[in-house]
């Protein structure tokens, strides 16, 4: 009997970034969709009633449309990223998925519910637990909801790659922007520091002026041919000749 391999080892798990980026992505969209019916249907700024709203929209986008394109949602689809089944790999039913996004949404109304408050610092806490639960295992990465819902999260070929691109584009920008601040401020400090020690090597000596005086320069026709300037000659005065 051939042993069973689950789909934990079998599969590449989603990195705990990509899952945290998708889960607010899907968040926005879901409180921008919410506002946008309370505004259009209600014109009412009440939050009880956003809560209330926010809640079909978030099941909506996080369990049925994720049942039916293959545990993804629009948040993992942008990160490429999937929830399956944590034995067969396959994608995760409706029971299952609603498990787990019942503890994320519960999460999410605590946090939202003492945004304006001070206990804000106490709200993040389940949150956190989740996210440890993650951390604490490092071969199927599953947090806390993923474990109530027998699910865990792959890596997916169908999808946007956006923590790929952006960080492809950050790379880029980065080495764009050292590049211009090199070429820009990165020989300034050389020049400050350079400090010639002989500026006069390789130059001929200044000379007095009466040595100027004595020893002048005087270009003969094969100068123009490339020769060096060389000095004349002194004069010799001549003797008169004697007559026989």
């Amino acid at each position: 009997m051939m042993d069973f391999d689950p789909a934990y080892n079998r599969l590449a798990i989603a990195q705990l970034p990509q899952r945290i980026g998708a889960t607010l992505i899907d968040f926005v969209a879901c409180e921008f969709l919410s506002q946008l019916i309370q505004a259009l249907i209600w014109n009412n700024n009440d939050g009880s009633l956003n809560t209330f709203i926010f809640a079909p929209v978030w099941f909506l986008f996080r369990v049925l449309v994720s049942s039916k394109a293959q545990g993804q949602s629009f948040g993992r689809w942008l990160m490429s990223i999937r929830v399956v089944d944590m034995n067969y790999g396959k994608t995760s039913g409706i029971v299952d998925l609603l498990k787990r996004e019942a503890v994320i949404f519960l999460g999410l109304v605590i946090l939202l519910s003492t945004f304006t408050t001070t206990l804000i610092v106490f709200a993040w806490l389940p949150l956190a637990v989740d996210i440890i639960f993650a951390i604490a295992d490092p071969v199927k990465r599953q947090m806390l909801h993923d474990r109530l819902g027998g699910t865990i999260v792959i890596m997916s070929r169908k999808g946007f790659e956006l923590d790929r691109k952006l960080s492809k584009l950050f790379g880029q920008v980065g080495q764009r922007t050292t590049q211009l601040y090199q070429d820009r401020y990165g020989g300034r400090d050389d020049d400050l520091d350079y400090q010639p020690r002989n500026t006069n090597r390789g130059q001929p000596r200044s000379q007095s002026p009466s040595q100027s005086r004595s020893q002048k320069q005087t270009r003969y026709p094969e100068d123009d041919y490339g020769y060096e300037e060389r000095s004349r000659p002194p004069s010799r005065a001549r003797r008169p000749r004697r007559r026989r």
